[in-house]
C-alpha cells in the first residue's frame, strides 16, 4: 500500500480520542456508492463542541465530502452502534425466517458530563437523498435499562463510565457493550423495536 495524499482535512472539530469513535453507514439508496460517516467529536478546547459530524463521502472519481455538525451539549461521545432491525422472529433456531434491516437508527454511547455517568442514547438518520445539508439527525431516547427479573443475575446499577463500545450481534440481535468502569454488559435487543414489529 503506497501513500498518496490527503483529500480532505476537517477543521474546527476535535474527534473524541476512543477506538469506536467513527462509523461508516451507506445511504437509504442501496444502490448509492455515497456513505455517511458518523464522526464522534469532543469539547477539548475553548470554542469546540461535543456532537455528531456527519460526513458524506461521495466516491466517484473525484471525491467530495460534504458535512453537517449536530450538537449534543454535555454528551460526550465515544462510540456509535448502526442497529440491525430484525423485521420477524429473531429466534436463533428460525434463521430461514429472519429478515435484517439496517442503518437508520443508532446507538450513542458516551458520557453524560452534567450526571457523571455512562449513557446510552438512540438516534435516527432522517435522510434527504436531493439535498445533504437537509439531512436530519433525529434523537428518539435516552436508552433506559430494565432490572432483570432472574434473581440469579446481579441487577444492574449504571455505568460508572464512558461508554467506550457497543456492538450488536447479528445471529439475536443481543447488545455487547464495554465500559471504561471496567465492565462489560450483555443486553437483549432493544424493546423500543421488538414493539414495532
Amino acid at each position: 500500500m503506497l501513500y498518496k495524499n490527503i483529500f480532505n482535512t476537517i477543521n474546527n472539530y476535535s474527534f473524541n480520542i476512543s477506538q469506536n469513535n467513527l462509523t461508516l453507514i451507506p445511504e437509504e439508496d442501496d444502490n448509492s456508492i455515497n456513505k455517511i460517516l458518523l464522526c464522534a467529536c469532543k469539547k477539548y478546547i475553548r470554542g469546540e463542541k461535543n456532537g455528531i459530524l456527519l460526513l458524506k463521502l461521495e466516491l466517484n472519481k473525484n471525491i467530495k465530502i460534504t458535512e453537517k455538525f449536530y450538537d449534543t451539549t454535555n454528551f460526550e461521545i465515544y462510540c456509535f452502534c448502526p442497529i440491525l432491525e430484525f423485521e420477524n422472529d429473531i429466534n436463533i433456531l428460525n434463521k430461514e425466517n429472519k429478515t435484517i434491516t439496517d442503518f437508520k437508527y443508532f446507538l450513542v454511547g458516551g458520557f453524560d458530563y452534567n450526571r457523571k455517568k455512562g449513557s446510552i442514547k438512540l438516534y435516527k438518520i432522517n435522510y434527504n437523498n436531493e439535498i445533504f445539508e437537509k439531512t436530519e439527525i433525529e434523537y428518539i431516547q435516552e436508552i433506559e435499562v430494565k432490572k432483570s427479573i432472574n434473581k440469579n443475575i446481579n441487577n444492574f446499577r449504571g455505568f460508572k463510565g464512558p461508554i467506550t463500545c457497543i456492538t450488536q450481534s447479528k445471529v439475536n440481535g443481543n447488545i455487547l457493550i464495554t465500559c471504561l468502569d471496567g465492565n462489560v454488559y450483555l443486553f437483549s435487543y432493544p424493546t423500543i423495536f421488538r414493539n414495532k414489529n
